[in-house]
């Protein structure tokens, strides 16, 4: 599994923020020293939390332990089978994943 490439989406999304954010500013142009100050959207925000706890689920999927081939041939049975097509099976796997990689504040 590659983290980095997991984590292109997030960093192109903030790139484009960033970028909208520097557009929809007027240049001030002054004779003055100005301060620099920088506020950002509520998206941007929200996307810089995300981001966050992306790299934090990379570091936990990095600290994992070995790779368990009974559960990883409980697994591949289960998939052939079909067990994973079931909507409520697929519910429950999407909030462990979420649960165990720590991400909080979706709905």
């Amino acid at each position: 599994m590659r983290i980095p490439a997991a984590m292109e989406p997030f960093n192109a999304e903030f790139r484009k923020v960033k970028s909208l954010e520097k557009q929809s500013r007027p240049a001030e142009r002054s004779n003055s020293l100005s301060i620099d100050t920088s506020d950002l959207s509520s998206d941007a925000h929200r996307l810089s939390s995300v981001k966050s706890q992306a790299e934090s689920a990379a570091a936990h999927a990095l600290q994992s332990p070995e790779i368990r081939q009974d559960k990883v041939n409980l697994a591949i049975k289960r998939v052939k089978e079909g067990y994973y097509d079931r909507p409520e099976i697929q519910d429950k796997l999407a909030e462990k994943m979420i649960g165990d990689l720590g991400i909080t504040g979706l709905e």
